[in-house]
């Protein structure tokens, strides 16, 4: 048995093991002289952070070799393209940041973009969003998503809308 847990229980969660395709066009377990490795979403009670494991397949004993610790972005491990030499392809998005792809040195922390998708939606970036709750004529309460344009004064004059 490799882990016994709560399939629930995100916290616990032991990751993923990362596959390659062999010549049947099979997915099998990557494991490189005795090593497999496992990558993980990482939840924890103070945030998300993906996780790669190094796991000895005779022992079963687990070692961790990367834990993301991007700062007010948010970072998915996609693959390990080379475990001796700590290469791995990530995403990397944030509020400003569109997600794009990234080759990864785990062992320097370098990041080298892949990709540069820019923001197909550029021309509503600072669209104001405000979920609202309002009440029917009947007394039905109703929540909507209000939506105004980015340079619209909120505070200039209170309007009243009727539904």
């Amino acid at each position: 048995m490799i882990d016994d847990r709560n399939s629930q229980d995100v916290y616990s969660d032991p990751g993923n093991f990362n596959t390659v395709k062999n010549q049947y066009g099979r997915y099998v377990v990557d494991m490189k002289g005795g090593k497999a490795y496992l990558i993980g979403e990482g939840f924890t009670k103070d945030g998300q952070h993906p996780f790669i494991d190094e796991m000895d397949v005779k022992s079963l004993k687990k070692k961790r070799l990367y834990t993301s610790n991007l700062k007010n972005g948010k970072e998915a491990i996609i693959d390990i393209l080379n475990p001796s030499k700590g290469e791995i392809l990530t995403t990397q998005q944030s509020s400003s940041q569109y997600p794009n792809y990234f080759k990864k040195n785990i062992k320097s922390n370098k990041a080298e973009a892949v990709t540069n998708f820019t923001n197909p939606f550029e021309s509503i970036k600072d669209v104001y969003k405000e979920v609202i709750t309002y009440k029917r004529n009947d007394g039905v309460t109703l929540t909507g998503t209000l939506y105004l344009p980015a340079n619209y004064d909120r505070k200039a004059k209170k309007r009243n809308f009727r539904y």
